[in-house]
């Protein structure tokens, strides 16, 4: 693993002879640092990955309650429809009764128009009667 470092050998830098350690350690923070940075780096990644996964149920929710609300205003609406044919129903029950009713009272005045002609026939009839 050393080999083309210390240009020669193929052992540990320590003990090669024309291995500089200070060169060494400055490899070794430079892997450090870029190690720790990869590491911020997907962390980032995945916080914003999180955040992304938080927006999208939240829109998601946000959907789900306005379908909640438009069943309900739906459910509203036909429940208000239903409310007037009921009484656009009872009205018209209502106009058929009064018209049965108007209907009735006619032909009882007609009834006793017609008894009042049989009773003033009747005495007419007597008077002539009585007049022969």
């Amino acid at each position: 693993p050393w080999e083309g470092l210390t240009g020669t050998s193929s052992r540990s830098p320590f003990q090669s002879s024309t291995w500089d350690i200070s060169t060494w350690l400055l490899l070794m923070e430079e892997e450090e640092e870029e190690e720790e940075e990869e590491e911020e780096e997907e962390e980032e990644e995945e916080e914003e990955e999180e955040e992304e996964e938080e927006e999208e149920e939240e829109e998601e929710e946000e959907e789900e309650e306005e379908e909640e609300e438009e069943e309900e205003e739906e459910e509203e609406e036909e429940e208000e429809e239903e409310e007037e044919e009921e009484e656009e129903e009872e009205e018209e029950e209502e106009e058929e009764e009064e018209e049965e009713e108007e209907e009735e009272e006619e032909e009882e005045e007609e009834e006793e128009e017609e008894e009042e002609e049989e009773e003033e026939e009747e005495e007419e009839g007597r008077r002539r009667q009585s007049i022969r």
